[in-house]
């Protein structure tokens, strides 16, 4: 089971991943961006727990409206989620009902381009790889310069 526990952070605290190439602030998305859907979505959040999230009203058009969404970032991706907008009184109850067709899902940052390094390289290049790893990969993204390293055998 996993808790989570907001708090507040600070510029100090958060460091710009690489793979973004501008953070945009409250009102604008983060690029690159790209809409993906639920089913990718679900791939990308299924797994681990965010290591940030930002809850954002983006302006669309010219002002006249705004975009609910909450992005979630980990180590390699971000994701969002755009919520619905039009909703309706329960019938049968209190709370409310969604119009959940309404929902968007985008993929921020890069689209990867991994390449595996060898061990060597690794080595050449300072990059942590244990000596008797059998199943350890390192990765690098031909396009934006992320390292992606994990343990196969997990």
């Amino acid at each position: 089971m996993y808790r989570i526990q907001l708090m507040t952070v600070t510029e100090s605290d958060y460091q710009q991943p690489s793979w973004i190439t501008d953070m945009g602030d409250y009102n604008k998305w983060p690029e690159p961006h790209r809409e993906i859907d639920a089913h990718r979505f679900i791939h990308l959040t299924a797994i681990y727990s965010p290591l940030f999230m930002d809850i954002r009203q983006i302006i669309v058009g010219k002002g006249l409206a705004m975009l609910h969404v909450t992005i979630f970032y980990y180590h390699h991706c971000a994701v969002a989620i755009v919520h619905p907008t039009k909703w309706t009184t329960k019938k049968d109850g209190p709370g409310i009902e969604y119009d959940l067709s309404q929902c968007k899902f985008y993929e921020i940052g890069c689209q990867h381009k991994y390449r595996e390094l060898p061990q060597d390289e690794c080595r050449e290049r300072g990059i942590s790889y244990p000596i008797d790893a059998t199943r350890w990969h390192v990765n690098e993204c031909e396009t934006c310069g992320h390292i992606n390293a994990y343990d196969s055998s997990d």
